[in-house]
């Protein structure tokens, strides 16, 4: 219990220090900075998000279309979050994911990392959020190891093992 208490405690002494309205997930004030931390999913798993800043708010991450509608090759990234949703036009940021290079990649080793970043249109949003606008600059960072086929790296298998993530920040208005 005294763990519990505490942590109301350090909640109402954080909304009176720093203003209860974004604490509490009430419309934060205009150009209020946002961050947004995703590791995406793939085409049967949704990815996970977590926002802070102007919204405090965590879900899913899914791709979709023009429409709405999820579809992993859509143009825009929505985020299904417990206090609404929150769409972004991911255009940009598909785009410098096609040209992107990697420049630490070892021929020995099969492995490699790669970095690009790109601007995101805030484009809409639900309930808590059906009112925001603003754009964030997201940065993708990827890591993978190849398998090998014949002794030498196979660029066009899937790779052995990946991981990826997602991160951004911006700013964003209420209406």
């Amino acid at each position: 219990m005294q763990i519990g208490k505490a942590a109301v405690g350090v909640a109402l002494v954080g909304g009176v220090l720093f203003g209860a309205a974004p604490a509490f997930g009430v419309s934060a004030p205009v150009g209020t900075p946002l961050k947004v931390f995703v590791l995406p999913g793939n085409a049967k798993v949704p990815g996970a998000v977590v926002l802070t800043g102007a919204v405090g708010d965590y879900g899913k991450a899914v791709n979709v279309n023009s429409a709405g509608k999820p579809d992993k090759k859509g143009p825009d990234g929505k985020f299904l979050l417990k206090k609404g949703t929150i769409t972004l036009d991911l255009s940009q940021l598909k785009a410098a994911a096609a040209t992107a290079k990697s420049n630490d990649f070892n021929t020995t080793t099969c492995s490699a990392s790669v970095t690009f970043s790109a601007p995101a249109a805030v484009l809409s949003g639900t309930k808590a959020y059906a009112q925001i606008t603003g754009s964030l600059t997201l940065t993708e960072t990827g890591a993978f190891v190849l398998p090998f086929k014949g002794g030498k790296c196979n660029a066009s298998a899937a790779p052995s093992a990946q991981w990826e993530a997602v991160t951004g920040s911006g700013t964003v208005t209420f209406g």
